[in-house]
């Protein structure tokens, strides 16, 4: 290609013009002795950064080097956007000062210098980058997509609200050029936020490894290790996977999008960087991570508010096994038991103590439902029938105890619930059982090789007011034995779908003769049954009587 084919001399003289306005501008306001020094401090590094942008163009675009056909277009990019990235980033700083002091004609030069850069970045755009890409192709290169930058700058200063929007959260920016990292750690905390710089990777990696930030800005490109490395790094440690990350590139190459997004990156933003957009993609992933640490507390509340529940739960079911009574060994009498809670507190409930010299009191009981609620009915039944304190009531009489208990927790004042309940008194000297159930399974008694069932007629306790029950009475041979039973004993889900029976129950009690103890029993309860854990509460007392 002919370099003069498309006036290369003109293209060169076209692009050094707004580079002579940056430069004499920030003379003019350097030599202002009025101008504070932090001003002119930053007046520096813009007219340092035209300078290099007027150097590098020279370079590019001499005859000599643009006939050579050697030109790398991406090389050419990044030379010449990091200048100008620092001319306007610096310039869009001293801008938003300039008018918070009231400086006006301070502001009114650094906007004409802000938008020579950003005439210079539209005419690198329009007229030079495609002429060196239709060069490299020529010269059967591949050349980078890139998008237009210079339509994300504003043709005035792009002015932000005046109110801070951070909440003090820790900033990590990692950045490679010195100027660039300046510039961007100045802009994030005026927005409010604290800072903390890396120049490399590598830097970057070691303070994530040691202190705690809320976010991490971090550019592609970096020497020691690239910033898609730090993000590959972060996103597999759990300590540091949840932390967002902005990356950072020069060029916007779809490919390093995709894959930074794919890794893990909450957002992606190309420089030079527009501060609105900056300040937006910041709140956006601190607003999402106050959001997601609000949630973990939330959670962490929750965990420990269950583990207290549990450690209070377990407290309760240990209160509530103190109420159970100990194995019986008398002359007359041995009890032996078993109950298994299917949850950390139950409701059933059992216990045995004589009323007077002459009779042995026994009851077994099974409240509706499961959880604090049945535990708490269970606890008062267990209580009051421990100590013989229902009122005008015969302990050696089942009929008169189910009426006294009927009388004492209807339903309607105890949340709803009630309970089956089977009562017994026994006789040592007349071997005379007296008995009597309300809504509650039969008690299995075993005489030699004949097994009956000893119930009697009478709702759930609680269920009817006023309701009236019945007692029974036999004479037992000596010796005999009585199994008295909650139905989570035998009320299983077998493997087929069909809920095994107290018949079947019995069967297998009465196969096992003499083996057939409280912890056999519930071993075939789990034999029995298809599912892991009980479903109801595991209650059985095998009581001889001698």
């Amino acid at each position: 290609m002919n370099p003069t084919s498309f006036n290369l001399g003109k293209l060169r003289h076209d692009l050094r013009t707004p580079i002579n306005q940056i430069i004499g501008y920030c003379e003019l306001l350097i030599e202002d002795d009025e101008l504070p020094m932090s001003y002119k401090n930053d007046l520096e590094k813009v007219k340092a950064g035209g300078w290099q942008l007027l150097a590098t163009l020279n370079n590019y675009l001499s005859d000599q080097n643009f006939a050579r056909l050697e030109i790398d277009a991406f090389r050419l990019q990044e030379d010449l956007r990091t200048p100008v990235d620092h001319i306007i980033g610096f310039t869009e700083i001293l801008m938003e000062i300039a008018e918070e002091e009231s400086r006006l004609e301070t502001h009114k030069d650094l906007q004409r210098i802000h938008q020579a850069a950003a005439q210079w970045l539209q005419m690198m755009e329009s007229h030079l980058l495609p002429r060196v890409n239709s060069q490299t192709a020529e010269a059967g290169l591949v050349t980078p997509a890139v998008e237009s930058q210079a339509q994300k700058i504003q043709p005035t200063s792009p002015f932000l609200a005046k109110e801070r929007q951070g909440m003090g959260e820790r900033i990590l920016i990692a950045e490679d050029d010195p100027f660039n990292r300046d510039i961007l750690a100045r802009r994030v905390q005026r927005f409010g936020y604290q800072i903390e710089t890396a120049c490399n990777g590598l830097e970057a990696w070691e303070k994530l490894q040691s202190e705690a930030f809320d976010l991490v800005l971090l550019d592609m490109v970096m020497p020691e290790m690239e910033g898609y490395e730090v993000l590959q790094r972060m996103r597999a440690d759990s300590r540091l996977h949840l932390i967002p990350v902005l990356m950072i590139s020069g060029v916007d190459q779809e490919s390093s999008i995709v894959r930074c997004i794919e890794t893990g990156a909450d957002d992606y933003l190309t420089k030079p960087l527009n501060p609105v957009f900056l300040k937006a993609r910041i709140g956006a992933c601190l607003d999402k991570k106050r959001l997601r640490d609000r949630e973990q507390r939330t959670h962490a509340a929750l965990v420990e508010s269950q583990r207290k529940l549990a450690e209070e739960l377990a407290e309760a079911g240990r209160y509530v096994s103190c109420l159970l009574p100990q194995f019986l060994e008398h002359p007359d009498i041995r009890v032996d038991w078993h109950f298994e809670s299917c949850s950390q507190l139950g409701g059933d409930g059992f216990g045995y103590r004589w009323i007077d010299p002459a009779h042995w009191g026994f009851f077994l009981f099974d409240v509706c439902g499961h959880g604090v609620g049945a535990a708490l009915l269970s606890i008062s039944v267990l209580n009051l029938m421990r100590t013989l304190s229902l009122p005008n009531t015969d302990f050696r009489s089942p009929k008169s105890v189910l009426e006294a208990l009927n009388l004492a927790f209807p339903m309607e004042s105890n949340n709803e619930q009630y309970f089956t309940f089977w009562y017994g008194v026994y006789c040592p000297a007349t071997r005379k059982l007296s008995y009597g159930s309300a809504g509650h399974p039969a008690a299995l008694c075993l005489e030699g090789a004949n097994l009956s069932h000893l119930r009697t007629k009478g709702p759930p306790i609680g269920c009817m007011e006023g309701a009236r029950f019945q007692e029974d009475v036999c004479i037992l041979s000596k010796p005999s034995r009585l199994i008295v039973l909650s139905d989570g004993v035998y009320e299983l889900e077998k493997l087929n779908g069909s809920t095994a029976t107290l018949e079947e129950f019995s069967q297998w009690l009465v196969g096992q003769g003499e083996n057939g103890d409280p912890r056999s029993a519930f071993n075939w309860a789990q034999s029995v049954s298809v599912r892991e854990k009980m479903d109801d509460d595991f209650s059985i007392m095998d009581i001889r009587f001698l």
